[in-house]
């Protein structure tokens, strides 16, 4: 292992919040945070962004 900083990109195809989701139809809170416990447990940051 490195002990240079991590840059992990891509579409996890999850949410972390209700307000990132788009539509009718609520994702389920569960998934929200399942999703958003593992990348906290994981020590990983979002980075924002729009487009």
């Amino acid at each position: 292992m490195s002990d240079l900083p991590w840059c992990i990109v891509g579409d996890f195809n999850d949410l972390l919040a209700q307000e990132d989701k788009k539509g009718n139809r609520p994702h389920p809170n569960w998934l929200c945070n399942g999703f958003r416990s593992a990348v906290c447990d994981c020590d990983l940051t979002d980075i924002h962004l729009e487009g």
